[in-house]
């Protein structure tokens, strides 16, 4: 097998191989996105949501899925800053990800890890930067619309918070909410809404406030969200509250309070109790601050308490006040122990990620390197074939623009041929002799005659327009030549034609128009001046061509001379010798086998010219 045919079957196999690793590939990266998005998204799960982010980032290196990478890192970045705040890790990640973002001119990518950047800034403090940081992403994420545009404003309008710009905020909210209106994201666009209800109640405007509070409302109830509409309700309340309107403020108190009565909101109970003690109404007050005091959840009983503690003091009970706050202060220790005893533990735990985290960027700069490697080995394997294909391509293009060229001029030459076999003084010879005889009144052989020299100026032009013609339709058009030739010399040459018998004339086929300008050489430049010139034509079949031997015994009109090689320049050559030649030797070229054409003079014994043979292979075509 040639080289260059092994390295074809060898890159070839490498490419389906490649195909199908890549469509497993797909399938697992597919299969692990889903269930990162079902079972670790809702966040209650952090440490399976980490699991996941990490193996998307390990199976993207090892494929060297660029994109899918960065996609990886922002996952990553996003849980650094967002989920768990850890500086180093979200440095970490984001700057991997900002180069491979940056390097596949990705700049959706490139801002979404960059607005995280602007988010870290804020959880660290640093608000001047953040801003700086919103500020230019500003135009970019605005212009494109990307995905993550409406927790970009979202993001923007709490720092803006941060810098008491309320209504600038304002506007960034309205973005966010309709963002994920159009993301049909329904939840976010209600938390959204109740945020600058929020806002619109601290600038006083409380039409507004109503307004997107019954819009997060409706939102909330048709997904039967109920923290959600409880939360509604509460800030209903604390706006009816404020408003000076303590019924309808307790209205919806009770109304939020009823949808979670064993773990009501702190606020909730706060606001709630208030409106109660406000209105005089301390024995419902107390009996619903009893029955949270109960409750297993420590920071609902210690709520209570404290509320309890203002109730006593509003009823003069300062003993009772005193004695709740001791029992406040011992629950309040009990928490405080509990939240250290957590802290410490979390403590511990966040060492243990850290100890994970180090291990796992050690085997991430590993595999980056692993991928690194592996990518320039792919970059020279596509280039490699890339410059296999173009190698087989030029070689493509050069055999066939030799082959046109061949065509081309082995048309040319079949037109000059064409030009050179009616030759104007042999049709007005032959003209002449057939006038001649119609005079001489002899009309048969006149008919004989036309008929003769119709068909054979009707076989050269039909053979001229042919690649291939039978050897049958060549020997008949060679005879009716020498036919006419006779008539046109008077008969002073007789010939002979003989064909082997393993010669199936009528299933061969061979290029037209080769062995009749030998013939023509033979009787204008041998046997012209002669009265008993005589031509033998001989023609015997090989394994892929017919060997032609033309012999005469006129004065000798050639040197032996091989096809290869040009004649000597004192030997008169017919125009017809020359082509006969060329076509040859395109022949040769374009069947790549070798065709003999010689011409050798005959001597006397007295050493003088007595003749000429000439030899030619005619390729046999089918």
């Amino acid at each position: 097998m040639p080289s260059t045919l092994r390295s074809f079957l060898v890159l070839l196999f490498l490419a389906i191989a490649s195909h199908a690793t890549a469509q497993d590939y797909a399938a697992t990266l597919n299969e692990l996105r889903n269930q990162k998005s079902t079972d670790a998204m809702n966040q209650h799960n952090l440490p399976l949501y980490l699991k996941l982010a990490h193996e998307e980032y390990d199976l993207t290196s090892r494929h060297y899925d660029t994109l899918g990478m960065i996609r990886a890192y922002v996952k990553l970045v996003d849980y650094y800053t967002n989920i768990r705040l850890n500086n180093d890790s979200a440095n970490l990640y984001r700057n991997k990800g900002l180069y491979w973002a940056r390097l596949n001119k990705n700049i959706e990518y490139e801002a979404d890890l960059r607005y995280m950047q602007a988010a870290q800034y804020v959880a660290n403090g640093k608000y001047v930067e953040a801003y700086a940081l919103y500020q230019s992403l500003d135009s970019v994420v605005l212009a494109n619309n990307f995905d993550f545009a409406p927790f970009y404003n979202k993001s923007y309008a709490e720092l803006l918070l941060f810098l008491k710009e309320k209504k600038k905020a304002i506007v960034r909210m309205q973005m966010a909410a309709s963002g994920f209106e159009k993301q049909q994201d329904p939840q976010s666009v209600a938390v959204v809404y109740v945020n600058v209800a929020g806002q619109y109640f601290q600038l006083g405007r409380t039409d507004s406030t109503f307004f997107y509070l019954n819009k997060a409302l409706k939102i909330n109830q048709s997904l039967k969200d109920t923290v959600a509409i409880a939360e509604c309700y509460t800030r209903f309340g604390l706006v009816y509250a404020k408003e000076g309107q303590p019924e309808k403020a307790r209205t919806y108190y009770k109304l939020a309070f009823d949808l979670n009565p064993a773990n009501p909101s702190n606020q909730l109970v706060t606001n709630y109790t208030e409106v109660l003690i406000s209105e005089g109404k301390f024995e419902e007050a107390e009996h619903l601050l009893f029955d949270l005091k109960k409750t297993e959840n420590v920071v609902t009983q210690l709520s209570a308490l404290k509320s309890l503690i203002r109730l006593r003091e509003s009823e003069g009970r300062y003993k009772d006040a005193l004695a709740l706050s001791e029992e406040y202060n011992e629950k309040n220790q009990e928490l405080l122990d509990v939240e250290k005893i957590r802290q410490i533990e979390e403590l511990q735990t966040q060492y243990d990620v850290a100890e994970k985290e180090n291990q796992i960027n050690l085997l991430h700069e590993r595999n980056e390197h692993q991928a690194k490697t592996l990518f320039k080995n792919r970059i020279i394997l596509y280039i490699s074939l890339g410059l296999f294909l173009m190698v087989l391509l030029t070689v493509f293009l050069m055999f066939r623009n030799k082959a046109i060229r061949l065509k081309a001029e082995q048309i040319l030459l079949e037109r000059q041929l064409l030009r050179s076999q009616m030759n104007p003084h042999f049709i007005f010879n032959c003209l002449s002799n057939i006038q001649s005889t119609v005079l001489q009144k002899e009309h048969i052989k006149a008919a004989s005659y036309i008929a003769t020299f119709s068909k054979l100026v009707r076989n050269i032009l039909e053979n001229s327009t042919q690649s291939h013609v039978t050897f049958s339709n060549e020997l008949t058009t060679l005879n009716d030549y020498l036919v006419l030739q006779k008539i046109r010399y008077n008969d002073r040459f007789d010939y002979e034609i003989t064909v082997d018998e393993e010669i199936e004339e009528d299933m061969v086929s061979i290029p037209p128009m080769l062995f009749q300008p030998i013939v023509e050489n033979a009787i204008e430049h041998g046997i012209v001046e002669k009265t008993d010139g005589f031509i033998n034509i001989h023609f015997q079949q090989h394994d892929n061509y017919i060997h032609c031997t033309v012999i005469d015994n006129g004065v000798g009109y050639g040197n032996n001379i091989n096809v290869s090689k040009s004649e000597s320049a004192n030997k008169k050559v017919s125009l017809s010798t020359q082509i006969t030649k060329r076509r040859l030797v395109i022949l040769s070229k374009y069947l790549k086998q070798t065709l003999d054409y010689k011409i050798t003079v005959l001597n006397n014994e007295k050493g003088e010219a007595a003749g000429t043979k000439v030899e030619i292979d005619i390729p046999i075509l089918s």
